[in-house]
C-alpha cells in the first residue's frame, strides 16, 4: 500500500497507468466484478477502479473515479483469452483534465475528468478490490508489468514500454510490479 500512502502520487496530477492483461473469458453479473487495480479509503470508499465489463456481449475496459462515475471505453471485446497491453492517462491541472485510454498500443477513447482523489486513498490492490475490510471483485486472468507514472505518456511512449520494460529508476515512475 505504499503506493496509496507514500504521497507520490497526488490530487490533480498527471498520471499514467499501464499493465499487461489476460482475461480467462468468464462472464460476470456486474461490470464491476473483475478488477485491474484499484484504490480505496480504510473503509472501501472506491477511489480508483480500473477493470474489465465482463457482463454478456461486453468485454471493454471500465474506469470509475467520484468525479466520472462508470465508464466503459472501446467497442472491442478483449475478454477473449489472449494478452492485451492497457494505458491509461491523464493530463495535470484542477478541473476537469483530459483521460485518455489506450489498447494494445491504439487509442481506444477519452473523456474529460477532474480524477481519482488520492489523497483519501489508503489502500491500492491489483486484481481485486476491497468492499470495507474485505477483498473482492477479483481478477479472473493474468495481470502482469503494472507501472504507475507520475506524467502523461504520449502514444510512442506507451508503445515503446510495451516492447521494452523499464530498469526501475526511470524518472517519473512511481510504481513498477
Amino acid at each position: 500500500n505504499d503506493l496509496a500512502t507514500g504521497g507520490e502520487l497526488t490530487n490533480g496530477m498527471a498520471f499514467t497507468f499501464n499493465i499487461w492483461f489476460w482475461a480467462d473469458g468468464t462472464l460476470e453479473s456486474s461490470q464491476i466484478n473483475s478488477q485491474i487495480f484499484s484504490m480505496h479509503t480504510n473503509n472501501g470508499g472506491n477511489r480508483l477502479r480500473i477493470g474489465l465489463n465482463r457482463t454478456s456481449g461486453s468485454g471493454r475496459i471500465f474506469y470509475h473515479d467520484e468525479d466520472s462515475g462508470y465508464r466503459n471505453m472501446g467497442n472491442e471485446n478483449w475478454n477473449d483469452q489472449a494478452w492485451h497491453h492497457l494505458a491509461i492517462t491523464r493530463a495535470a491541472g484542477s478541473g476537469d483534465q483530459l483521460v485518455t485510454f489506450y489498447v494494445d498500443g491504439q487509442e481506444i477513447g477519452s473523456f474529460s475528468s477532474l480524477g481519482p482523489i488520492f489523497s483519501e486513498a489508503v489502500v491500492a490492490s491489483i486484481g481485486q478490490e476491497y468492499d470495507d475490510a474485505n477483498p473482492t471483485d477479483h481478477w479472473s486472468g493474468n495481470l502482469d508489468e503494472m507501472m504507475f507514472w507520475n506524467y502523461a505518456m504520449t502514444q510512442e511512449e506507451i508503445q515503446s514500454y510495451m516492447s521494452t520494460l523499464p530498469a526501475g529508476n526511470e524518472s517519473g515512475l512511481v510504481a513498477y510490479y
